[in-house]
């Protein structure tokens, strides 16, 4: 569920980011312009983020994860 929740935001924001690109051609205000450009800006620096995220999302789950693993350690306290 985490994936698809992730996902469907990613999504979004690639879906925002294009919106706001095409938007950009059209506008004449300029601190509307000034805006979206912030707005641009701060998204191209969260989707590689995300895309990250989703990589290790999509990653298999280790059957290991689950079980109680006792770790052995040797004691090199000096006897020969």
């Amino acid at each position: 569920m985490k994936l698809l929740k992730k996902y469907t935001y990613y999504k979004s924001r690639k879906e925002e980011l294009e919106g706001l690109k095409e938007d950009l051609k059209i506008e004449k205000d300029a601190e509307m312009k000034e805006m979206m450009h912030e707005e641009i800006h701060l998204i191209e620096e969260e989707i590689p983020h995300l895309e990250e995220e989703l990589k290790v999302l999509l990653l298999p789950k280790d059957p290991n994860d689950d079980k109680k693993m006792l770790s052995w350690k040797p004691c090199w306290c000096g006897w020969r």
